[in-house]
């Protein structure tokens, strides 16, 4: 939810200076707080195998970047920083249900 936030944010006020910083910190904050909470996720899987699964782990997490890296690329080749926005509002919203109906 705070990345989302941070997203909308830095769409709404993406001419100012002050609008973006804002943005930015809690994209950040969320996206760190989220790699935090999943770490500890995966490391309870099997706790004898955490250097296999962190570096199983930090290769997904790199390839995501890679790929949200391209596509966002695209985005504002296609749409300018509004598209940027929309797309990574989407993709939250898209991980967001995601994630809930894996918990039922």
């Amino acid at each position: 939810m705070i990345i989302a936030i941070g997203f909308v944010i830095s769409g709404l006020f993406a001419d100012t200076l002050l609008g973006l910083i804002v943005g930015i910190i809690l994209i950040d904050l969320g996206v760190f707080s989220a790699q935090v909470s999943n770490q500890v996720r995966v490391f309870s899987i099997d706790p004898q195998a955490q250097s296999r699964i962190n570096g199983i782990y930090m290769l997904g997490y790199y390839l995501g970047g890679a790929l949200g890296s391209f596509v966002g690329i695209q985005a504002f080749d296609l749409a300018g920083w509004f598209g940027v926005v929309c797309l990574s509002i989407s993709l939250v919203a898209l991980s967001f249900v995601v994630n809930r109906a894996n918990k039922q």
